[in-house]
């Protein structure tokens, strides 16, 4: 890659792709905001009701996709990382960043939206299909149920029997549909009758399908979001935990240090998978329980770490004297050798990250994780695994995901790594 390719050029690459193949339905999207803030002026209280986690996450996503890259490309003298070259781990990591923040807009379709199985399961990657959106013209008489139908429109909700996905479709007065061979006529008078006027587009499965007719392609981004969520929450569980256990045992010595010293060594002496597997099934699978989990399995390697150098700092003269200046232990401990021990934290928790990762991404193959609410690529691979001999794609692209993901944190933790030690040096 061109070493004047920047990161900042890639993240426009990215969302120009985006706009390019999105633009419809942003162009929906800002469509729907403008009838939401229309209902201001007829009920506010019934605008806060509509308000739900879904149409937060799509105009949020709206609001990122018009107008973060402005704020950056204000602030760009000041963020200097978009001026490094855009390798290939930044610039998987730049996809991955995208696909975490404009999921809604990114994914082709709603990850659980089902299309029509008969015709669409284990659709092959680049397969096209027709659609017919048999809408109803209706004379709205206010603006909430102008809003409601914009709303589901988008977000696919009651579309059974007006979204029909077809191999291919025919349009002469009648409107005749085929399905797998099959043959469905919908006549022009009982168009007109129900005022319907169809409304025919085609999707194209660049990722395929799954066994229910989902995108794989939606799935995947959706799981990427799920993915680095449950990744950020547990490191920084560990991160919490490890520190202010490794600054107690490392700080006090003592008893403290013996006690916290053997419990991490228990923990360290257990696979930490099983007692993983042993807590999800005891407690559930939700993500607080997942994140919480996983995040607690992962302190010991932080506070090993941390306990080390805070022995070791406490005993240094610049120490010794802010001791004596009457400094606070909360000072002392945070202000003076925090900073010198963050560029070992740093380290061991980006390359935790990528375990905490695939540790999720086992508890949903194995069953026990977010895979059953949510898209994940260990679901993903698992459900894929019955159908490798006719629809390969179901678990490829969410091994690829995954693996591109984990080299992606190896890399950027081992590439941290080499320049603290030379600053160091």
């Amino acid at each position: 890659m061109n070493n004047r390719f920047k990161i900042w050029h890639m993240l426009i690459l990215i969302l120009l792709i985006i706009l390019f193949l999105r633009y419809y339905f942003i162009y929906e999207l800002i469509i729907l905001l403008i009838y939401y803030l229309k209902l201001i002026h007829n009920n506010a209280g019934l605008m806060l009701s509509q308000l739900g986690i879904n149409l937060i996450d799509n105009f949020a996503s709206l609001f990122i996709i018009t107008c973060v890259p402005l704020i950056l490309f204000w602030k760009r003298k000041k963020l200097k990382f978009l001026f490094y070259k855009a390798g290939f781990t930044n610039s998987v990591l730049s996809v991955l960043i995208v696909f975490t923040f404009l999921a809604p807009i990114a994914a082709p379709s709603q990850f659980d939206f089902q299309y029509n199985i008969s015709v669409s399961k284990l659709s092959n990657p680049l397969s096209e299909k027709k659609i017919v959106y048999l809408k109803k013209q209706a004379d709205y008489k206010n603006a909430v149920d102008t809003f409601i139908d914009q709303r589901d429109f988008i977000f696919n909700k009651g579309m059974t029997g007006k979204y029909i996905i077809a191999d291919s479709i025919k349009k002469s007065g009648d409107l005749i549909i085929y399905q797998k061979g099959k043959q469905q006529v919908i006549s022009k008078e009982f168009l007109g009758k129900e005022n319907i006027i169809p409304e025919i587009s085609s999707v194209c499965f660049l990722l395929g399908t799954d066994e229910y007719g989902r995108d794989i392609l939606s799935r995947l981004i959706y799981g990427t979001r799920l993915s680095l969520f449950v990744g950020f929450g547990s490191v920084l569980i560990s991160f919490l935990v490890g520190v202010m256990l490794g600054f107690t045992a490392g700080y006090l010595s003592g008893f403290a240090d013996t006690l916290l010293n053997r419990l991490s060594d228990i923990f360290l002496s257990f696979p930490f998978i099983f007692l993983i597997i042993l807590i999800v099934g005891l407690f559930g699978n939700s993500v607080i329980s997942i994140v919480s989990v996983l995040g607690f399995a992962g302190w010991m390697s932080l506070f090993k770490i941390v306990r080390n150098e805070t022995a070791a700092l406490k005993h240094k003269d610049f120490i010794i004297s802010t001791k004596l200046l009457g400094f606070s232990n909360y000072h002392i401990l945070f202000k003076e050798m925090l900073p010198i021990m963050m560029p070992s934290i740093i380290v061991t928790i980006v390359l935790q990250y990528g375990s905490v990762i695939i540790a999720e991404s086992a508890l949903s193959y194995l069953g026990l994780g977010l895979g059953n609410n949510f898209p994940s690529w260990g679901a993903m691979i698992e459900a894929g695994q019955y159908y490798l001999s006719n629809a390969w794609w179901m678990s490829f692209f969410p091994c690829l995901f995954l693996f591109l993901t984990l080299y992606t944190a190896n890399h950027f933790g081992s590439k941290l790594e080499s320049i603290f030690k030379i600053k160091m040096k």
